[in-house]
């Protein structure tokens, strides 16, 4: 309904219907007929037979007669310039209306009201594209997806070797990264995200990215639940991820953007082009993309994408780590009871207490990290070869610890702590040449004596055995359950016993003695 001050004039002094029921049939708002009402009766009722002839404007300027006043012109400040200070972390409209109040209009000119000030901020916003509708802080997202179309280079069997477009874009400028990977999977889409970092040479405060596998492992009624590998991602350069909503393209309407861009911009002219390597197709996209970025506006032919990331984002991104960000591998298990972990077919172990908790597994290219409730509990070089397992003795229980100890050092270290006997005896074990796993089980079997005798004990039976020559593990365990270890040796010591005279006698040359 087009509103008509005549209309409103000639219901208000011919009729006598209610103020809302001509509010309805006008289009004015209701408390405009009463404030019209209240003008045309008082002081003076007008009669409508006077008012017929006169024109919309005139009847206009009888019913508001300050909109026919003359008014001093605005003193408006450089708006392009206040749009970009708005984009910076921290900067509100309030703000740059009292910085704009700080300064002296020239003269003749009135200063803006805060409300009028940021009614027309929003008025010379609304014409710069729909690009510009949404507010972005300079350095505080990045969006990222992969672009639907892909590229191929050739290999060396002449194989058409298809890629993925990973695309990003920083929600200030816009400055687009584009890169071609091998697949969309989390090894790929995590190092992406390491060199777009670099090449924007700083880190933006969040991630925005779509719902792929590689970034969100499932979205449930309580949030999202992020992949751990990119969670660590985003904690190693400072970030936070929040991703899109599924099936809300419009969260990250800059990367779609930048994608299309990126698909026009670079995909369509390289469609005809044929690389040999990835290395080369990347290159390429470099410096198409580096035209893209510096390409100006076509609504403002002095600004591109590269002068706002310079004036907008650089200063507000976070600085780079001193370390690039290691690719690794998560995985959650429960522990077995023989406390290892299995992880690419080999066996790490853990604290034994640890035995049938739920443990973090982190498999990095040089180590592999185990962590329970978030504290690491053990720490070992990953294994590629002979599918070796990685046991470190002090993960294990004492007992485990004795029936695996085959460290000669170490025994030996024990032996030297008991006595020179005991040491004795272990040395009489490592040089007989019988088998090495035999040897291993005896001398486990003789550090298994400190678990029921006194080490004093131990070095006297060590040393009775080997006065009598009865030093196996089974004669000392009875010398010393007999307590026999401390019993003298009969014959040690005593002269030999002349021989009685007799034919019947062949004395000890008959068994090769002197």
């Amino acid at each position: 309904m087009q509103k008509s001050i005549r209309e409103l004039v000639r219901l208000v002094l011919t009729s006598k219907f209610s103020n809302s029921s001509i509010a309805s049939a006008s289009g004015f708002a209701i408390n405009t007929v009463r404030r019209y009402r209240k003008i045309l009766f008082h002081p003076r009722r007008y009669d409508w037979a006077a008012l017929e002839a006169l024109s919309e404007e005139a009847l206009e300027k009888l019913l508001n007669p300050a909109k026919s006043l003359p008014r001093k012109a605005f003193f408006e400040p450089d708006w392009e310039t206040v749009d970009k200070a708005l984009r910076r972390a921290g900067v509100t409209r309030l703000l740059l209306h009292q910085e704009y109040m700080s300064a002296l209009p020239p003269p003749g000119l009135v200063m803006l009201s805060e409300r009028e000030f940021c009614r027309r901020l929003e008025r010379h916003r609304a014409k710069l594209g729909v690009t510009m509708r949404q507010v972005h802080r300079g350095g505080e997202k990045l969006f990222v997806d992969y672009s639907g179309q892909t590229i191929s280079y050739r290999s060396k069997d002449g194989e058409a070797v298809r890629c993925q477009l990973f695309v990003a874009a920083l929600g200030a400028s816009g400055l687009i990264y584009a890169e071609a990977t091998h697949t969309q999977k989390l090894p790929d889409w995590t190092m992406s995200h390491v060199r777009a970092f670099e090449f924007y040479g700083g880190v933006p405060r969040i991630l925005i990215p779509d719902c792929l596998k590689a970034g969100v492992t499932c979205w449930k009624v309580e949030g999202p639940v992020i992949n751990p590998t990119y969670a660590e991602l985003a904690n190693h350069y400072g970030a936070v991820v929040i991703p899109a909503r599924p099936r809300h393209p419009q969260d990250k309407g800059k990367v779609e953007n930048a994608v299309k861009l990126a698909q026009r911009w670079i995909l369509a002219v390289l469609r005809n082009r044929i690389f040999l390597s990835l290395a080369d197709l990347n290159a390429e996209i470099r410096r198409l993309l580096n035209l893209l970025n510096d390409r100006p506006f076509r609504r403002r032919r002095n600004v591109s994408r590269r002068s706002l990331f310079e004036a907008i984002d650089r200063p507000e991104l976070q600085t780079l780590p001193l370390e690039p960000y290691e690719y690794a591998i998560w995985k959650r298990v429960k522990l077995p009871k023989d406390y290892h972990v299995l992880f690419d077919e080999r066996h790490y172990s853990v604290p034994s207490t640890l035995a049938g908790q739920v443990v973090d597994v982190r498999a990095s290219a040089a180590t592999i990290k185990i962590f329970y409730q978030h504290r690491e509990v053990a720490t070992h070089a990953r294994k590629y070869h002979d599918f070796e397992d990685a046991t470190l003795r002090i993960h294990m229980p004492l007992h485990h610890q004795v029936v695996s100890d085959d460290n000669h050092s170490a025994i030996r270290a024990w032996g030297q702590k008991l006595g020179p006997a005991t040491s004795e005896v272990i040395e009489r074990f490592l040089t007989n040449p019988i088998n090495p796993m035999i040897c291993n089980s005896q001398l486990r079997g003789l550090r298994a004596l400190e678990e029921r005798f006194e080490p004093e004990r131990i070095e006297k039976a060590c040393e009775r055995g080997l006065l009598i020559n009865a030093f196996s593990v089974r004669s000392l365990k009875s010398a010393l359950q007999t307590r026999m270890e401390t019993a003298p040796v009969k014959g040690l010591g005593d002269p030999t016993p002349n021989p009685i005279p007799h034919s019947n006698i062949r004395g000890p040359l008959a068994f090769g003695r002197v």
